[in-house]
């Protein structure tokens, strides 16, 4: 919204709310006003010669390959959020742990991170924009959104309990990730953009019965919001791990979704 001192306090402009009034009648078909009609500027556009570039970051233990004409959005996501943790977590940062299973092994989480006061999990869930439906309304991409965190806390839940039962997690077949498992688990849903739209009661309900039920922090956060603590951390991991316990406090203390973090130089 900005700085409150510099709003406008003056007269009422008429034109501005009927402008407003009808952006609002675009987006409910029951909201009425005199005339919802909108002039609408369309700019067509040809692009030629693309050419895609195939990224491959390699690490101590994990290379992972990043390519936008990924169809799978969700997995070049992840992808893309661990290169940028291991900035953080370096070597403690590790893409698709799994666990041994009888007839082989099974992905535990998208992302698990440690650091010298917790574990963190995160799941990516990316709004797929390939296999998107033309002409959705805004009411049909919250509503799958908010079932795509639903999903993703399920997950992140079975993780912690994985975490909680002492079953060995694995970066390789040969290489199991040893962590302090008393530490509290920091569950991370990562969406690639958050929609400020629709009721999110029942999402707020469901991420406060999960912490309350399974002794895990739970935080739903876009993609933009995780990028930006993690700038602020200053490729300290403990800086990060401290931002979200601010975070999580203020959830607790005012339980929205619709949060936006901002950082203020002392």
């Amino acid at each position: 919204m900005g700085n409150p001192k510099r709003f406008y306090t003056g007269q009422d402009f008429a034109q501005l709310n009927l402008s407003l009034d009808r952006f609002q009648a675009i987006l409910d078909n029951k909201v009425s006003v005199k005339t919802n009609s909108v002039s609408v500027l369309s700019v067509r556009g040809t692009y030629s010669h693309v050419e895609s570039i195939e990224h491959s970051y390699v690490g101590a233990e994990q290379t992972v390959n990043t390519n936008i004409e990924n169809p799978l959005e969700g997995d070049q996501l992840e992808k893309e959020i661990y290169v940028v943790l291991r900035s953080l977590f370096t070597k403690d940062a590790y893409h698709n742990p799994f666990i041994r299973t009888k007839t082989g092994y099974r992905e535990l989480i998208d992302i698990f991170a440690i650091s010298a006061f917790g574990v963190f999990l995160i799941e990516a869930k990316a709004l797929g924009v390939y296999e998107s439906v033309d002409g959705r309304t805004m009411e049909r991409k919250v509503l799958g959104l908010q079932k795509q965190i639903k999903k993703a806390v399920a997950q992140l839940v079975g993780a912690s309990k994985t975490l909680a039962g002492g079953t060995k997690i694995f970066s390789a077949p040969d290489r199991e990730i040893l962590f302090d498992r008393t530490f509290f688990p920091n569950g991370i849903v990562l969406v690639s953009e958050m929609f400020p739209f629709g009721d999110w009661d029942s999402t707020i309900r469901l991420v406060i019965d999960t912490m309350a039920d399974c002794k895990m922090f739970v935080h739903v956060l876009d993609l933009k919001e995780l990028l930006q603590f993690i700038g602020h951390s200053n490729n300290d991991r403990n800086i990060f791990d401290d931002l979200l316990m601010q975070r999580v406090k203020k959830f607790v203390e005012h339980p929205t979704l619709l949060v936006r973090s901002e950082f203020h130089e002392k």
